[in-house]
């Protein structure tokens, strides 16, 4: 995947699918442990998003040591 195409927004489904060696419930809590931070909103908000934004895809990915091409 092209890193454009990795730094769009996504739905926690779509992360989850790219991660999924790190298993379901791993990605799950750091994404909503992102958004907390990055839009600095309360758990429960977080729990309830369900788009992240290019800005928290890029740090999920990092979090995960996950490659980005150029």
């Amino acid at each position: 995947m092209t890193a454009k195409k990795l730094l769009q927004p996504k739905r926690k489904a779509e992360l989850q699918n790219l991660l999924q060696g790190f298993g379901r419930e791993t990605v799950r809590k750091e994404v909503i442990s992102v958004v907390m931070e990055l839009r600095k909103v309360p758990l429960k908000e977080a729990q309830n998003i369900k788009t992240i934004f290019p800005a928290e895809v890029k740090e999920i990915l990092n979090r995960f040591d996950y490659e980005i091409e150029a």
